[in-house]
């Protein structure tokens, strides 16, 4: 009997290990967007000290979409400070050229659910018009777990995401951190709420705790260097 309870549990346990490495694995899954990259040959991002954004375009003038995606690459640039913003083409050394091909909400249909997602491209020009470096990709929502079908969550959610992905593709670039993470952290630790937190920028209860543990773990982790 006392076996038979052994193999049980060890049983059990081996099953629960296996579903946790299945949900990390479909989240790793959800969380990476297919990427297609083209590089020029002699690209250096060494070379290149200030860029423009123009603004993105999609082939069915979704104006949203366009303003989202372009806001998005705008912050996170200025939020690593790798790169610095000009207002103008004539004074970069290089201009981001987006574009958003896709815009879909999940939800529910006749064949199931359907995730969040987003996708287009983004082309890194030289002053000539010349493609130094380009890629494609496609976003979907990295809590497509928690946030699929019924709950699926807006597209809005998505151009930082796609846009921090997309530059950790970057020869040379290293994104540092989300626009809004220290200022989330510091007014959680000055007192707010995760409940203010997740009104005033309009996120999910369950992404706000995932940027304040990653915060406190950089935080702790740069104490200890």
């Amino acid at each position: 009997m006392r076996r038979i309870g052994l193999d049980f549990v060890a049983s059990r346990t081996s099953f629960v290990l296996v579903a946790v490495l299945a949900a990390i694995v479909l989240i790793v899954a959800c969380a990476t967007p297919p990427i297609v990259v083209s590089i020029a040959p002699g690209f250096a991002l060494d070379t290149i000290r200030s860029v423009y954004v123009m603004p993105f375009a999609s082939p069915d003038d979704n104006h949203d979409a366009e303003s989202l995606m372009t806001q998005a690459l705008r912050e996170q640039l200025q939020a690593d400070a790798i790169l610095r913003l000009v207002d103008r083409p004539g004074l970069a050394d290089a201009s981001f050229q987006g574009t958003v091909e896709q815009w879909a909400r999940g939800g529910l249909d006749l064949s199931g659910t359907k995730p969040t997602k987003i996708g287009g491209s983004l082309t890194l020009l030289d002053p000539a018009k010349r493609p130094l470096w380009s890629v494609v990709a496609e976003q979907w929502d990295p809590l497509r777990l928690m946030a699929d079908g019924l709950f699926a969550r807006d597209p809005r959610a998505l151009p930082p995401h796609w846009v921090r992905t997309v530059l950790e593709h970057l020869p040379g670039y290293r994104v540092q951190r989300r626009p809004v993470t220290a200022d989330i952290l510091e007014r959680f630790l000055a007192g707010e709420s995760i409940a203010d937190l997740t009104r005033v920028y309009t996120l999910p209860t369950q992404e706000v705790e995932m940027i304040l543990r990653q915060e406190l773990a950089a935080r702790r982790h740069e104490q200890q260097q």
